[in-house]
């Protein structure tokens, strides 16, 4: 068995951690790592088998980052993987809530778009985008949100987009 000690100051301060401490625990049990969480410390420690072991800590990250309990858990049973573009660090607070909204689009159309086409899923929270999927929809998404975030009209992302799409499945 190996251990694995993940300090996260984030997990602590949420008001649900009770009842997300037992799902992930119970969870994590199922998948024959043991869970536990020092309230005080903010320590988590897993001990399990070590390719289990090497995703705890994603997975922990990822619900701490507003991604669903349930969507985490796929990304933790799959080959997959994330991304987390942190809006924050590029851009002004000014402009991070209308980047946001140029992301999500209208009604969450054009998020939907890029998520049908890249085969990706795209999480927006708190001024982050995480990026869930395989390592070439990831990168494909990347490409598109940074240029939304650059301020690229979202017709021309799309286009740009289906060109790459294009490009890798047919090398044209």
């Amino acid at each position: 068995m190996e251990y694995h000690r993940i300090f996260i100051a984030e997990l602590a301060t949420r008001s649900d951690l009770p009842l997300l401490y037992e799902e992930l625990r119970s969870f994590l049990q199922s998948q024959g790592v043991e869970l536990q969480i020092d309230s005080d410390s903010r320590v988590v420690t897993a001990r399990g088998p070590p390719d289990r072991i090497a995703k705890v800590s994603d997975l922990i990250q990822l619900v701490t980052h507003g991604v669903s309990l349930n969507r985490a858990q796929e990304y933790f049973l799959k080959d997959e993987y994330y991304l987390k573009i942190d809006l924050n660090d590029t851009l002004a607070p000014k402009d991070i809530t209308r980047t946001v909204a140029r992301i999500i689009g209208s009604k969450g159309s054009f998020k939907r778009k890029l998520e049908e086409l890249t085969e990706a899923d795209i999480i927006i929270h708190e001024g982050s985008v995480i990026i869930m999927g395989s390592y070439s929809s990831i990168e494909l998404a990347r490409v598109a949100i940074e240029e939304v975030i650059l301020g690229k009209p979202q017709s021309i992302v799309i286009k740009n987009l289906q060109r790459r799409i294009v490009k890798d499945i047919w090398g044209k």
